[in-house]
């Protein structure tokens, strides 16, 4: 595991939301060639409105880059976010 990844953890964990969950960290290269880290993050959006669901995304993927970018982090971050949908007889849909 690499040092950033404690870092982009314990972030992510004092600022974790109910329906947000970090799924995996994966490094590379972006498109300029520079280090990277994305941050493959689920969102679960079966209990909650399209608009309640692009506020939390927004929202906590703002304050996340924020605070590890004031943390010093040095490959810059990316958020790819995967919805957890809603399912054909879930109970719980809106």
């Amino acid at each position: 595991m690499r040092p950033e990844s404690d870092l982009i953890e314990s972030s992510f964990a004092a600022l974790a939301i109910k329906h947000v969950r970090l799924d995996m960290i994966e490094y590379g290269y972006d498109h300029t060639g520079d280090h990277a880290v994305w941050l493959h993050i689920e969102v679960d959006i079966r209990r909650m409105s399209k608009k309640k669901a692009i506020s939390t995304i927004n929202g906590f993927s703002n304050a996340l880059c924020l605070d590890l970018i004031s943390k010093g982090l040095e490959p810059w971050p990316y958020i790819r976010f995967h919805l957890k949908q809603k399912q054909r007889g879930d109970k719980n849909a809106n």
